[in-house]
């Protein structure tokens, strides 16, 4: 039977986050993008989204032990009923959405049961068959990038024809899940900008502050690539964006930060790119369009850039063109984890190199960090936290490594018994679930407050010893004393037998591959 589509809703739904985190204002890139790709494709369709987390900024409230962003259940309901679209297509991006999600999706369907929902996302791409066997409200998952596949959706949904060519698509088909092969977009240049004016953009133009950027003026973020061709054990970008780099030409990017600067006012960009100066010449012509605008805005790139990719000349124009900040992802300090755990092409030569000439250009600098990989020692990690200190870096985040499906590192620590039982709507970078023989969650909730005591920041105040005394205090409570323990311990105790545990096992999804002597 054919459907009548003539109306489509793109929701970005609330979330639900722990309380010393807070949301940030920034544009559902994923929704606006296909919404603006369905607009142009598919003329007759009334699109309209809504974005339930920044619409209700101002809204939190207590949820067990998180706390609850955005609007309300019953108002995104009632704004749903009062749309009466045909299809509801919800963006569930981060793992700590998806209760949210699937408790929308079974109060919406008890109102509007004719209602088509399609979730989509990066963890809609990776726990697609989860999602559609826990909710029966769910009608269709797209897996990786949407713009292509949703349209062709909507086509069979008006046509009443077979899903089985629509890329990507998760759905239900004679009592079981099928799963369509995912196929991505080659040049995005054929995207259109994302829709813009389909969002309340004065809720965006707010100046806001990150964990790694302090902004005072209205910023916005964007995407001028997508694809990451690197292997990281531990990274998941490639389930929704795929394994090959594909980037915008310099001269899209910069029209549309032409748009987003003359015509929404926006002073500050954040390109969210993973492998923003992949292509160092292509980065150029971007910086150097920005330099020749001389616009007098500023940029970051809070996702990193590659140090590889980094050299002097690069450095100096994105110093030129307004950059406010660099976060580089060093990931370990230890040798072995670099290159047998992780498997991340990084040396550290080119490291210091790229720190020294940030400095060296004024360009505050944020390292990250990942520790609690199945391999790595109690010693390989300090050594890890000590090259952190060494570095010298503004700023460090040091994340606990997470089993995030769809990764090798899922793979391995599934295949060893090394993941202990979680909600993925209590995921957070201070909250491990890795347990192996070389260490316990504990632990390493333990080595990252050690870290942020001793090295995590170069601010003033940060220097003094009582000031970090009265912060760990206040973060960690009574275990603040096993933190103190921990670094005394390893400035004893590891001192004596320096050389030991630094080289620890290669992990496979089937067995040990390697063990070091």
């Amino acid at each position: 039977m054919k459907k009548n589509i003539r109306k489509i809703l793109f929701l970005y739904p609330p979330i639900l986050l722990a309380h010393s985190d807070r949301p940030s204002r920034r544009l559902p890139l994923g929704i606006a993008y296909i919404a603006a790709w369905i607009e142009k494709k598919i003329p007759d369709i009334e699109v309209s989204v809504f974005d339930a987390l920044v619409e209700g900024f101002s809204h939190s409230h207590k949820e067990g032990d998180r706390i609850y962003w955005g609007v309300p259940d019953n108002q995104i309901q009632e704004r749903i009923q009062f749309e009466n679209p045909d299809i509801l297509a919800i963006s569930c991006q981060f793992s700590v959405q998806s209760g949210i999600v699937s408790r929308l999706c079974q109060k919406i369907k008890e109102y509007l049961p004719n209602l088509i929902i399609v979730v989509g996302g990066p963890h809609a791409s990776s726990h697609a068959k989860e999602m559609l066997t826990q909710s029966d409200q769910i009608d269709f998952i797209i897996s990786g990038e949407g713009e292509a596949p949703f349209e062709a959706l909507v086509q069979c949904l008006r046509l009443n024809s077979d899903f089985s060519d629509v890329p990507g698509l998760v759905f239900r088909k004679d009592g079981a899940i099928a799963h369509n092969p995912k196929k991505f977009i080659e040049n995005i240049d054929d995207l259109p900008f994302p829709a813009w004016h389909l969002l309340k953009i004065s809720l965006y133009q707010v100046a806001a502050t990150s964990r790694w950027l302090e902004s005072r003026i209205p910023s916005v973020n964007m995407l001028t690539s997508r694809g990451c061709p690197f292997k990281c054990n531990f990274c998941g970008i490639q389930v929704a964006s795929g394994k090959k780099f594909r980037p915008r030409s310099a001269e899209s990017v910069l029209q549309e930060i032409d748009i987003l600067v003359n015509k929404y006012g926006f002073r500050e960009i954040h390109f969210e790119d993973d492998n923003m100066t992949l292509n160092p010449r292509r980065a150029e012509k971007i910086f150097d369009g920005l330099i020749a605008r001389n616009y007098g805005i500023q940029w970051a790139a809070p996702s990193g850039l590659a140090i590889w990719t980094l050299n002097e000349t690069l450095i100096s124009k994105m110093k030129q063109s307004g950059c406010i900040g660099a976060n580089i992802a060093i990931e370990s300090g230890n040798a072995y984890t670099l290159k047998h755990i992780i498997n991340k092409p990084l040396h550290y030569h080119k490291v210091e190199e790229v720190a020294r000439l940030l400095r060296k250009y004024n360009i505050p600098t944020t390292g990250f960090w990942v520790i609690g990989i199945p391999g790595e020692t109690r010693r390989m990690i300090w050594e890890s936290l000590e090259y952190c200190k060494r570095l010298g870096l503004d700023n460090n985040q040091i994340a606990a490594a997470y089993a995030y499906k769809g990764t090798r590192l899922y793979d391995i620590c599934h295949a060893n018994g090394f993941v202990e039982e979680y909600d993925p709507n209590r995921i957070t970078i201070r909250d491990p679930r890795i347990r192996t023989p070389e260490f316990s969650p504990r632990l390493i909730q333990i080595l990252i407050a050690a870290d942020r005591f001793l090295a995590v920041t170069k601010k003033d105040r940060y220097k003094k010893i009582p000031f970090r005394l009265k912060e760990l205090w206040q973060r960690e409570g009574v275990n603040a004393v096993l933190v103190i323990l921990e670094i005394i311990r390893h400035a004893t105790y590891d001192r004596i037998l320096p050389n030991k545990g630094l080289k620890g096992k290669v992990y496979t999804s089937s067995n040990v591959l390697n063990e070091s002597d």
